[in-house]
């Protein structure tokens, strides 16, 4: 790990915890139109693995988000390597320049 250059690590970890929850809300909409179609009964095994995906990118949002607040501030990386190798340039610009992701909420597994 780098010191004193490229981008802070603990911001990263909060562009990484930002992802991970855009894509958290994405499955809870995903699941939440799925359950509005008429004819879902059947397929209950895969509309929970949906909502266990959405939980679980949840957590590791909040896990990440934590991670970044116990980093040394001086700590850096440099993000190009791994940037690299993300294929949508939407990733590639919030995972080098994007947001930073919050840590709020907690919670168990939630089944329907």
């Amino acid at each position: 790990m780098g010191h004193g250059s490229g981008d802070a690590l603990s911001d990263v970890l909060q562009r990484l915890a930002g992802a991970l929850r855009e894509q958290a809300e994405t499955a809870h909409e995903l699941d939440s139109a799925i359950a509005t179609l008429p004819d879902t009964s059947g397929h209950g095994a895969g509309l929970q693995r949906i909502d266990l995906l959405r939980q679980s990118l949840e957590d590791l949002a909040r896990y990440t988000c934590v991670l970044s607040d116990s980093v040394p501030p001086d700590w850096a990386t440099d993000t190009g390597p791994a940037a690299e190798v993300l294929k949508l340039g939407a990733m590639v610009r919030q995972m080098t320049a994007g947001q930073s992701g919050t840590c709020e909420g907690r919670g168990d597994v939630q089944l329907f």
